[in-house]
């Protein structure tokens, strides 16, 4: 890792990055089952439905392309604060609520693409959450840590289309604005923890250190019994 970059990987970290990895997939796949549903009401019996619904879905990837760029470029002091966290929640309010407001309108397509690209260019936190894991030393450890935000991700793949689903199920009238309002009540509670969440504090206890040789005690006890038995 770059000598400028925290060495430790915190409570924050894993937090955040579960959390980041959760939203961001969610949000990509929230729209998916009402996403033809949505062209329907603008391309009624028409084939350019099935793009509209198309482009709805992807214009995501647009946006996630654009900020995912942008953020490897920035410097270690904002890659290894919260500021990315708080850019990613600005964003996916920003844009869940200018997809609501689109539906509710019924504008065109370019704005509704314009409104899920706008969600996804905080998606540059999804690169901080792995760098972040990546300065972990011991092998094990970052293994674990990189599943933790891969479970995190799939998580969220799948309760994206669970959440949308839920509404269309018990309350159709609400499918298409529903989950963005239940994903903007995520979004809040995940600024509540980023904010209050300590951003240095170790995710494992160090070992208390010996005042005089300044080594771990647990390990110095371990190799005097090991160098008493041998």
């Amino acid at each position: 890792p770059s000598p400028q970059c925290r060495a430790e990987y915190s409570r924050f970290d894993l937090l955040a990055g579960c959390s980041t990895q959760f939203l961001s997939n969610a949000c990509i796949t929230a729209v998916t089952p009402v996403a033809l549903l949505s062209a329907e009401r603008r391309h009624a019996g028409s084939a350019a439905a099935l793009f509209t619904s198309g482009a709805t879905a992807g214009a995501t990837s647009i946006g996630m392309v654009i900020s995912l760029v942008l953020t490897y470029r920035c410097p270690p002091s904002y890659l290894d604060g919260r500021a990315p966290f708080y850019v990613l929640a600005a964003m996916l309010a920003l844009g869940n609520g200018a997809y609501m407001a689109v539906e509710l309108t019924l504008s065109p397509l370019w704005l509704l693409m314009c409104a899920r690209v706008a969600m996804a260019l905080g998606f540059g936190a999804v690169y901080v959450t792995k760098r972040r894991a990546a300065v972990v030393t011991n092998d094990a450890q970052r293994d674990y840590y990189f599943l933790l935000l891969e479970l995190s991700s799939s998580l969220g793949l799948a309760s994206g289309p669970l959440i949308t689903g839920t509404f269309v199920a018990l309350l159709p009238r609400a499918a298409l604005l529903g989950p963005p309002l239940c994903l903007l009540a995520i979004v809040a509670a995940f600024v509540c923890a980023v904010a209050c969440v300590p951003i240095g504090t170790p995710l494992v206890a160090a070992a208390p250190l010996d005042p005089l040789e300044q080594k771990p005690l647990m390990r110095r006890v371990a190799t005097e019994s090991s160098i008493a038995d041998g």
